[in-house]
């Protein structure tokens, strides 16, 4: 369900909430997939809403830069481990928030060592240079990172053809 919450902000901007946790919890009682939603998350309140919907996971993104107290709130009352996650965009060895709209001056080893202190156990990782370049993604970060980090990352972006995908399995292995 990656971009389901982007889907929900150009077609029902208006909606709250509430209502979207209705529509997602429609869909996950229809489906068998896993599902996660992130984009906008600021509250716990939505992150209550949208895992008492039946979502498997939430992402936080921007506030998992901006306001740590959240983060650590909604990782200590959903200990489940991914089932609060970070998403994080990079550019140049910095961390991008606000939509790709500011980078922030914190460098991507540090943020991530934050993100261990939190005991954060998933990061969803999009390195902005390669996001639709049509170029593959950025293997050697996420190596690095994986080597370096004990966090699941998920690789966002930059996925040009099915060699990607076989590569970033065999990363995996």
């Amino acid at each position: 369900m990656l971009g389901f919450e982007r889907f929900f902000s150009f077609v029902l901007k208006s909606l709250t909430t509430q209502i979207k946790a209705v529509a997602i919890k429609k869909i996950v009682d229809n489906t068998n997939l896993f599902t996660e939603i992130g984009g906008g998350i600021r509250s716990i309140e939505t992150v209550d809403a949208y895992l008492n919907a039946g979502l498997d996971r939430v992402i936080i993104g921007t506030a998992a830069v901006t306001d740590e107290e959240f983060l650590t709130t909604a990782l200590k009352k959903y200990p489940k481990p991914g089932q609060v996650a970070v998403g994080i965009d990079l550019l140049d060895g910095y961390v991008a928030i606000k939509g790709w709209t500011e980078v922030s001056t914190i460098t991507v080893e540090d943020f991530f060592a934050d993100m261990c202190q939190l005991d954060v156990s998933a990061i969803i990782c999009t390195d902005i240079s390669k996001d639709g370049a049509m170029q593959g993604t950025n293997r050697e970060l996420y190596k690095e990172l994986s080597q370096k980090f004990s966090i699941d990352i998920t690789a966002s972006g930059g996925v040009s053809t099915i060699d990607d995908i076989k590569a970033l399995i065999i990363m995996e292995e």
